[in-house]
């Protein structure tokens, strides 16, 4: 495929890669699918991340694309004192590096919050490279929120201007943030889903599934809770939930279904292909995303995508992405609150049909393609990089 930018495209991330047996690179699958886009705009893209030891556990995928190379390094991810400690060893050869790699590009990819990204926006001010950055996290104050991202924020924020641009998810209003959406699912994709689902049978019960890393950032337990009050209270309902990911959180997660009673109606499906994920979700009908501190949480495009109703806890940018009752259903981030709007969901079927009739056109407006032409458009009319006919 002939490329749109002849470029090397300097890409700056901490998302961690991993090598095959086999000698492929493998990373985090939605950073890939996003990768991918970049790699076809692009001439060349080199990347400039950390190289775990051993296998990563999230969903992967490999990079794909032949215009992809690697400067990879050694950065210690663990959480702790003793880690942190390890990160700090580390920290002068990854940032010599860095800063190398930094040097000898014109154009350069940041993907942030991360260490890497807040020592590569300093880097980039004071060389005065192009720069598009790429903010995957709420780009707001939180509770909790660690030093490294509370300063990368308002560097990027404050001291940042032109020729940095900043993609963010949200309303923003300064020259150099740019509104903008995730990379999520392609209309190809979403094609084949939507004839997945018109083979399924409805069977007994609702199917409520959750997707992500079964971790406590993404507050599976306060939905685990939720089932349990509802079952509880109006034992009659029938209902099952799935939870398609895998993690640390696992075992305290089944506990707590034993604690409450609900084992035999929460399915740990364990990490799945993200094909294989997308099929699963084809059996929901109702995806449900409890977690406080997510960005723009694709899952929400993904059920769309898969004919199902996004129900989704009211934080962050939740509020400017579903219309309750209209595209989705928001709650309060407390169990009682959910397990209300699943009664809600439960006595309402006609205004969950309503937006499951809609879905397609929600996730039509999402598709990948959308964001890769908005990508092109940054570069044209922001950087003034040279485009090809």
């Amino acid at each position: 495929m002939k490329k749109k930018f002849k470029y090397r495209l300097g890409t700056v991330s901490q998302a961690l890669n991993w090598k095959s047996p086999e000698g492929k690179v493998l990373s985090y699958e939605p950073y890939i699918r996003e990768m991918r886009v970049w790699a076809n705009l692009f001439e060349e893209v080199d990347v400039f991340a950390p190289l775990a030891k051993t296998e990563i556990l999230v969903t992967v995928s490999e990079y794909g694309a032949e215009n992809f190379s690697f400067d990879f390094v050694s950065y210690e991810d663990g959480i702790g004192i003793k880690n942190a400690l390890k990160r700090l060893w580390q920290l002068p050869r990854v940032l010599l590096k860095l800063f190398l790699f930094v040097w000898r590009h014109e154009v350069l990819l940041i993907r942030s919050p991360s260490h890497f990204g807040l020592f590569a926006h300093v880097m980039v001010f004071i060389l005065r490279k192009k720069t598009i950055t790429k903010y995957a996290g709420f780009f707001g104050a939180y509770e909790n929120e660690r030093m490294p991202s509370l300063l990368e924020r308002n560097f990027i924020r404050h001291i940042l201007s032109p020729p940095h641009y900043v993609l963010v998810y949200g309303k923003h209003h300064a020259d150099h943030l740019i509104s903008f959406i995730p990379a999520a699912i392609s209309l190809d994709e979403i094609a084949e889903l939507r004839k997945l689902k018109d083979h399924i049978k409805s069977g007994n019960g609702t199917k409520f599934y959750s997707l992500g890393k079964l971790m406590p950032v993404k507050n599976f337990d306060l939905a685990i809770n939720a089932f349990g009050l509802l079952t509880q209270e109006y034992p009659q309902l029938e209902w099952e939930y799935h939870l398609i990911g895998d993690g640390n959180e696992r075992e305290n997660l089944y506990q707590l279904t034993k604690d409450l009673k609900i084992e035999d109606r929460v399915f740990f499906e364990g990490k799945l292909s993200y094909q294989a994920a997308m099929e699963k979700l084809t059996h929901a009908d109702f995806v449900i995303m409890p977690g406080t501190k997510e960005g723009w949480p694709k899952v929400v495009i993904e059920a769309w995508a898969a004919g199902a109703v996004p129900i989704v806890v009211d934080a962050g940018l939740s509020a400017e992405i579903i219309n309750d009752g209209v595209n989705g259903f928001l709650f309060e981030a407390t169990p009682e609150a959910m397990k209300n709007k699943l009664l809600q969901v439960f006595a309402s079927p006609a205004t969950s049909e309503n937006i499951r009739e809609h879905s397609l056109e929600f996730s039509k407006a999402m598709a990948i393609e959308n964001f890769t032409e908005c990508a092109k458009a940054v570069c044209i009319n922001r950087l003034k990089l040279y485009a090809e006919l």
